[in-house]
């Protein structure tokens, strides 16, 4: 089963953490909530087994898409910081790390 599939945090609680008190944008979140799930399980290279979603993870989830959010419109790739561009790498899934499998291990 997908990770998006098992975790629970909800559409409701995105919204709830991004102060949004209307449904306008619901399609949207919806397809930013799947769309950071579904990074996270290909950089974690596993959804948990039978285990529950780390609380962790699902945080890291839900910052994710207040960040896609708040930046709809200039790219799901990019963010600008101080004047700075910044490429997601390796430093935006730190807090994945703990939770990560490697092929073959």
């Amino acid at each position: 089963m997908a990770l998006k599939d098992k975790m629970t945090l909800t559409i409701e609680e995105v919204k709830l953490f991004l102060h949004i008190d209307h449904d306008a944008e619901d399609v949207v979140l919806q397809r930013m909530l799947a769309g950071a799930a579904n990074a996270a399980e290909q950089y974690l290279n596993h959804d948990f087994g039978d285990d529950p979603v780390p609380e962790e993870v699902e945080i890291w989830i839900m910052n994710r898409v207040a960040r896609q959010f708040q930046r709809r419109g200039e790219g799901l790739h990019h963010e600008s910081f101080e004047g700075h561009t910044q490429i997601w790498d390796a430093e935006e899934y730190r807090d994945l790390w703990p939770y990560r499998k490697f092929p073959g291990v």
